[in-house]
């Protein structure tokens, strides 16, 4: 009906039929994970790195309770993934048999549609809306019980194609909201770009390299979103909103939500001065929290192209004059910030405990251009942003949600799409922790991923808000639950059946990081880096 060729899961009773029905469509292979929130782990990767819908396959209420924390990611990151729950017979449920509950209501907070189907003649229609649903703009993950009598019966269904029931995800924005864009952005005397990941995967880079170069726009992005190797790309986004705002008078923020906060704040979340154009494909994002001047809902590369036709129409050489300069300066900027992440290499190139950037210097002289990173590394991300240079699409892909163990389990599913490219898992020791089983399915499959675990022995991220607090942790430098040190992660690889080599001076990086990507099957390095780095711009422990 779907066409899938793959479905990740870990099995229980209630799913006995359809694990027996799989005998005779070899076509479509049963990914064994050994948790079911690794399983959404990897159907996330999978569909990340795919463009196609993750199937994923669980185990009633414990099963199902087990997705939520990759399933909270999916859902906030709008990735396409139907999850199919065996449940309890429906004839059963009122006597609240063993391992019975609620699942569709469960599901339903981090789902766009979440169903219980009870009879037989339910399921074709079910199936069909599911995959529709989750591949309509926004996309997102969709769930559907399937009560064991439902799959204990057959029934007749018409071979309609797919298409048929899909939605054509290229909708055009309002043409007033886009000229109004576009008089914004040509009328600005400082511009920003902030881009999100939707950016990468609507296939849209081009167009908002073109839009920034034709505006002279200095960005700020995730590296799915802009080439971060480009003279205007001036980091990663900005968590403080103020800092991109205290530096344009015009932002115009495209596939990405403004902006998650972390804290509790009574101050304004956007200065009122600023003028603000939101370009996406989810209505839901464009002025939730924020006021917009223009707000664009479109299919974003659709919506690029509309926005850049307009702008053009309204450059005059004046105009193209004042652009020019600011492009000067966009660059100027560019080349200081890069002059000083040079500077900083340069002087922990040597240093031992290892320092991140040393790392990631040497992956990028290793890797090939189009390899793909799955990044959970939480601080050292702060590092890999800038020192790492993308410049293909579709080569960086993390999570927005923040729920920890979707890692490694992701860069298992995106190697299983992408047989074709080289995927390395770049994880902090914490978020390696919390989903290491999916290496075992590595291994099973013999799936060539590289996970490369960075171990500074605690929960940096914590370390670095104790800090910022200000309290007696900061006062006495004791980080309370922050600690979790003296694990192995080479043995822990091995017991999973993956090779594993541990690297603790820098010249050693290198040799090991060629030496697993010429393994032929999954392997896993752990790099021992300095506990008191605690990322890019944070003050080091004393």
């Amino acid at each position: 009906m779907e066409g899938v060729s793959e479905v990740f899961g870990n099995p229980g009773s209630t799913e006995v039929p359809f694990i027996d029905t799989l005998v005779n469509y070899p076509r479509t292979r049963y990914v064994l994970a050994l948790h079911e929130g690794e399983a959404v782990a990897m159907a996330d990767g999978y569909a990340r790195a795919s463009g196609k819908v993750g199937v994923v396959s669980v185990h009633a209420a414990p099963g199902t309770a087990n997705t939520l924390g990759n399933l909270y990611n999916a859902y906030i990151d709008n990735i396409p993934l139907v999850i199919l729950a065996g449940q309890q017979d429906s004839r059963m449920l009122v006597r609240q048999p063993y391992l019975s509950a609620d699942l569709a209501r469960l599901a339903s907070q981090f789902t766009k549609w979440s169903w219980q189907v009870s009879r037989v003649e339910e399921l074709t229609v079910a199936l069909r809306r599911a995959f529709k649903e989750a591949t309509s703009p926004p996309a997102g993950p969709v769930f559907l019980a399937l009560s064991r009598n439902v799959l204990d019966e057959t029934t007749e269904y018409e071979d309609i194609p797919a298409s048929k029931f899909t939605v054509s995800d290229r909708t055009r924005g309002d043409i007033d909201e886009v000229r109004k864009a576009a008089e914004l952005l040509v009328a600005a005397k400082s511009l920003v770009i902030v881009a999100g990941e939707r950016v990468g995967r609507a296939g849209a880079v081009a167009e908002l390299v073109e839009l920034a170069e034709m505006l002279g726009a200095r960005v700020y992005g995730e590296a799915s979103a802009f080439p971060t190797g480009h003279p205007q790309y001036v980091g990663p986004i900005e968590r403080q909103i103020g800092s991109l705002a205290n530096a344009g008078d015009t932002i115009l923020a495209v596939g990405m939500r403004l902006f998650p906060e972390f804290s509790y704040s009574t101050g304004p979340m956007f200065p009122k001065e600023t003028s603000l154009v939101h370009l996406d494909v989810n209505p839901w994002e464009i002025a939730k929290n924020i006021p917009v001047d223009a707000g664009i809902v479109a299919n974003i590369k659709i919506g690029l192209r509309e926005l850049i036709s307009e702008t053009r129409v309204l450059l005059d050489s004046t105009r193209r004059e004042g652009i020019e300069q600011r492009l000067g300066e966009v660059k100027r900027r560019r080349a200081a910030v890069q002059d000083a992440l040079e500077r900083d290499l340069r002087a922990v190139w040597d240093a031992v405990p290892i320092r991140v950037p040393r790392l990631l210097k040497e992956m990028q002289e290793v890797l090939p251009h189009d390899a793909i990173i799955i990044d959970q590394s939480i601080r050292s991300a702060t590092y890999l942003r800038r020192y790492f240079e993308f410049t293909t699409p579709g080569t960086y892909f993390s999570e927005g949600g923040g729920c920890l163990g979707w890692g490694i389990g992701a860069s298992v599913g995106a190697q299983l799409a992408r047989p074709d490219r080289r995927v390395v898992g770049f994880l902090g020791d914490g978020s390696a922790n919390f989903g290491p089983k999916s290496l075992w399915t590595a291994a099973k499959y013999n799936i060539p991923v590289v996970i490369i675990v960075i171990n500074n022995r605690g929960y940096a991220a914590v370390k670095g808000l104790l800090l910022s607090y200000k309290g007696e942790a900061a006062e006495q430098g004791m980080f309370i639950g922050a600690e979790i040190s003296g694990l192995d992660y080479v043995k822990l690889a091995e017991a999973y059946g993956v090779r594993g080599w541990r690297v603790e001076m820098p010249g050693e990086i290198r040799p090991t990081l060629e030496q697993a990507l010429g393994t032929g099957g999954p392997a896993l390095l752990e790099v021992v880096v300095d506990p008191k780095d605690l990322g890019f711009g944070m003050p080091r422990l004393q």
